[in-house]
């Protein structure tokens, strides 16, 4: 919970796993149970007046999962092409990405 320099705003920050139907749900809670919340705050501060309460969902927490997400499919598209063609390996050089082709052939 992060408030304002004069303590009169307090924004908790929240997230969920669900779908984006339960995430409305739980929002209106949020919102229905913020008076609530303020009067657990007020109870439990020592100030003239009690902060208004900010319900504020983190995003962090969807944008890592879909983050996640994309290494994995592509960790999973390099499986599937290393199973379809082996003798196709996937270098990296000056930072580059090369494709080179295994041979057995040796050079003089």
């Amino acid at each position: 919970m992060l408030e304002s320099a004069d303590l009169s705003l307090a924004r908790i920050y929240w997230t969920i796993i669900g779908d984006a139907e339960e995430r409305k749900k739980t929002q209106k809670a949020l919102e229905r149970a913020s008076g609530f919340v303020r009067h657990l705050l007020a109870e439990r501060m020592t100030l003239r007046r009690s902060p208004e309460v900010k319900f504020i969902f983190d995003q962090s927490v969807a944008a890592q999962d879909r983050i996640e997400q994309i290494i994995q499919e592509i960790h999973a598209e390099d499986a599937a092409r290393t199973v379809q063609d082996p003798e196709i390996v996937d270098t990296v050089v000056d930072g580059k990405d090369e494709t080179t082709v295994k041979s057995d052939e040796t050079k003089p």
